[in-house]
């Protein structure tokens, strides 16, 4: 009865708090990736990782590993946001198949970095491009996760300090996101490089801009998108 009183308004809000959980569950997921990764940072700078450990132990940087937490995090991102851009559109099936898998996770990615490649350091303006986008989802994500570097002649970066930083993970890491020199992906001589720790810097601003739009864009659930979203998420 309540629900032929409201009409429409009631839909609007069940439809906003149903989206503020997907968004709750893309924020947990996330999370749990940056603080994975920010143990790495932690490590390196204070300089753990060669020999300066408990036991004299050489261990490695995280360079890898962190490429593929944080692009898996960002093919996530990628995802939801399409989910909603192509519900709207009435495309979500030229985007995802029957078992909601995506079919181009390139195609997405590059629509996804359309969105949010603003001015936050992840490319330089000069070399923005869809034929860049492509580019680095080839040449860092498809090579990294089935094969565990990038493609050859392309280079996965840390910093690296001379002087153990006397400072939090949390600290170093808003030095490196101040940084305008420093950007997430850069051509240079027709290799492409990622700078790992920049880019695990300006996640949580990749991420906040990504659930924003997701909750701005609530009204789109009535035309199935949280649907979408859950069967994306959870299939």
């Amino acid at each position: 009865m309540e629900d032929e009183k409201q009409g429409r308004p009631l839909l609007k809000k069940i439809n906003a708090m149903e989206m503020q959980k997907h968004v709750d569950i893309v924020n947990d997921r996330i999370i749990g990736i940056i603080q994975d990764l920010r143990t790495y940072v932690d490590l390196r700078k204070d300089n753990r990782q060669h020999g300066g450990n408990k036991y004299n132990d050489n261990l490695g940087g995280g360079n890898m590993v962190m490429a593929m937490g944080l692009f898996s995090a960002l093919g996530l991102l990628s995802k939801v946001y399409v989910v909603v851009t192509s519900s709207e559109r009435g495309q979500f099936d030229q985007y995802f198949d029957a078992q909601h898998h995506a079919k181009d996770e390139q195609k997405i990615f590059v629509e996804f970095m359309e969105f949010i490649s603003g001015d936050i350091g992840i490319f330089m303006s000069s070399q923005k491009s869809k034929n860049t986008y492509r580019k680095v989802w080839e040449r860092f994500r498809d090579f990294t996760t089935h094969l565990l570097v990038p493609d050859q002649g392309n280079f996965v970066l840390t910093f690296v300090w001379d002087e153990p930083q006397q400072k939090s993970v949390e600290d170093v890491l808003k030095s490196i996101r101040a940084d305008e020199k420093v950007v997430a992906f850069i051509k240079d001589s027709g290799s492409w490089t990622v700078n790992v720790d920049k880019l695990l810097s300006l996640l949580p601003e990749i991420t906040t801009q990504t659930t924003g739009f997701l909750l701005r864009h609530d009204q789109a659930c009535t035309e199935g998108c949280v649907e979408n979203l859950n069967s994306v998420l959870w299939r």
